[in-house]
């Protein structure tokens, strides 16, 4: 064996060898057909860039995608009842007119 076979083969042949692609990198479009890149999906929130097919989501994106990580699922402010205070107090819109 000379050094050709033992050094050199190798080397070429880790430098043309295939590298493996994950099976999850491209999703088909069921309307169009058309092949989409996964970041391109998760951006578009499932939706197809080319034809506005909307792709089945799973109950966890949607939430994900409706709520923000840092806030939580309850809505308003940080007291937790969920009300915000109205500045000036609260106004009867039917004192205004004088039908109340």
């Amino acid at each position: 064996m000379s050094w050709l076979t033992e050094f050199v083969r190798p080397k070429i042949r880790n430098l043309f060898a295939r590298r493996e692609v994950p099976e999850n990198l491209w999703h088909q479009c069921p309307s169009c057909e058309q092949m989409i890149f996964q970041r391109d999906l998760a951006t578009n929130l499932k939706v197809c860039p080319h034809c506005a097919y909307h792709m089945r989501a799973s109950a966890l994106e949607r939430l994900a995608w409706t709520f923000d990580e840092d806030e939580g699922i309850g809505a308003g402010g940080g007291d937790g009842d969920g009300c915000t205070p109205i500045a000036g107090g609260f106004h009867d819109p039917c004192s205004a007119c004088g039908l109340g």
